[in-house]
């Protein structure tokens, strides 16, 4: 747990010196609670209480809240194109 705490941490030091957050709390506090709401809402999933999209969604909007920066569009990214056929057109989908 410390080794993901210090991760965590590490990025969100690296993230506000970079200018990407506007943490609202010290870094490792900050990641300490990320770690801990990851496993609790990891036992949340296996128990079949809370849906994998719900997780994400949540700890989304944690770090939304926290770091002032919307994870979103980075995470779902552009959308993904299949790459050329051996003709040179694009496939509809998976080859």
């Amino acid at each position: 747990m410390e080794r993901q705490i210090a991760v965590c941490s590490g990025i969100l030091v690296q993230g506000e010196t970079q200018g990407h957050f506007v943490l609202q709390d010290p870094p490792r506090l900050l990641a300490a609670s990320f770690v801990a709401m990851e496993d609790g809402y990891q036992m949340e999933v296996l128990a079949g209480r809370r849906t994998r999209t719900e997780v994400i969604a949540a700890l989304y909007a944690y770090a939304r809240a926290v770091t002032g920066h919307d994870l979103s569009e980075r995470v779902t990214g552009p959308k993904h194109h299949p790459p050329p056929a051996a003709d040179g057109h694009r496939r509809a989908g998976p080859p």
